[in-house]
C-alpha cells in the first residue's frame, strides 16, 4: 500500500482483517474501536488473529465495492484540511500532529480520537490510514522482514468492503508465501534460540509464552511439541554468556566506544 495514496479505486485488491473468531459472523461488536481495520499485509493481519489466545482465529479477506477516500496524515493536503477544520491552537495541534502522522492513533486518547474521526467524516472521508506498529514492535521479531510496519485503514463504515473469504489456519500457507517461509524459519531456528535471550529464573510457562509472543506464525501446540528443545536452549549457560557479551559489544558500538572490529574509538 503506497503511503501517498488517498483515493482507493482498485476493486480487485485484497485487504485482510485478523480476528480471534473463526465464526462466519462478524465480531464487530467486540471491537475496541467504533471503526473496522483492514490492511493489505497478510502477515500483519495474522498477528491480530491470535493476539489474546493460544491459538489462531481467522483472517478475513475483503475487496472494495466502491471508490473510497481515505484520510492520509502524511499528505500535506489532507493534513491541512483537518487542521483548518479543527481550529485548535498551535500547541494543541502539534500534540495531535505528532501522533497521527507516524504513530498509532490510540495514543491520542478516546476523546481526541473521536473528535478527529467525526471531523474526518464531515469532510467526506470513509476512513483513515493508521500506522499501528512501532519500531519497538518490529524489533521483537528477529526475522522482521516478514513483519515490517504496515499501515492499516480504519473504516468508518464497513459496508464499503465485501468479504470474499474467511481464512482459517489450515489455509494460511497457501494464501501467503511469506507466511510459509516465516513459519519454516521459526520452527527450524527461532524456537531454539530466542529463549536464551531472556533473563534467568523464568518458569517453563513464562519461557514458552515469551517465544510464543515473538514467533507470530507458531501455534501453541507446536511450542509444546518442541518444549524440550526450547528449555534446553534456555538453560544453555554457554550460549547465554556469549549472547550477553554480544549485547555488551553492540552497546559499546552504538555508544561509539568501539568500531565493528573491536577497535577503541574513545
Amino acid at each position: 500500500m503506497r503511503y501517498n495514496e488517498q483515493k482507493l479505486t482498485n476493486k480487485s485488491r485484497i485487504y485482510y482483517h485478523g480476528t480471534l473468531s473463526k465464526s462466519t459472523e462478524s465480531d464487530e461488536n467486540k471491537a475496541n474501536f467504533p471503526w473496522y481495520f483492514i490492511t493489505t499485509s497478510f502477515m500483519y493481519a495474522i498477528r491480530y488473529a491470535r493476539k489474546f489466545e493460544n491459538d489462531f482465529g481467522a483472517v478475513r479477506k475483503y475487496v472494495l465495492n466502491q471508490e473510497i477516500d481515505v484520510f492520509n496524515a502524511q499528505s500535506d493536503y489532507d493534513l491541512r484540511r483537518l487542521k483548518n477544520s479543527l481550529r485548535l491552537n498551535e500547541a494543541e495541534w502539534e500534540d495531535i500532529e505528532d501522533i497521527i502522522v507516524y504513530r498509532d492513533w490510540t495514543l491520542l486518547g478516546e476523546s481526541k480520537r473521536k473528535l478527529i474521526a467525526d471531523t474526518l467524516k464531515k469532510l467526506g472521508y470513509q476512513g483513515f490510514f493508521n500506522y499501528e506498529a512501532t519500531e519497538d514492535d518490529n524489533c521483537r521479531f528477529e526475522y522482521n522482514e516478514y513483519y515490517t510496519v504496515a499501515p492499516s485503514i480504519g473504516l468508518f463504515d464497513k459496508s464499503v468492503v465485501t468479504q470474499i473469504e474467511i481464512l482459517t489456519p489450515d489455509k494460511f500457507e497457501s494464501e501467503s508465501k511469506r507466511y510459509k517461509e516465516a513459519h519454516k524459519r521459526e520452527l527450524e531456528y527461532k524456537i531454539k534460540t530466542v529463549p536464551t535471550m531472556i533473563e534467568e529464573g523464568k518458569s517453563e510457562e513464562e519461557v514458552l509464552e515469551y517465544v510464543y509472543q515473538r514467533c507470530p506464525t507458531l501455534r501453541w501446540e507446536e511450542l509444546q511439541e518442541n518444549k524440550k528443545i526450547i528449555m534446553m536452549s534456555y538453560y544453555d549457560k554457554i550460549f547465554r554468556e556469549v549472547y550477553r557479551e554480544a549485547c555488551k559489544a553492540r552497546k559499546r558500538i552504538d555508544d561509539g566506544e568501539i568500531d565493528w572490529f573491536g577497535n577503541k574509538l574513545k
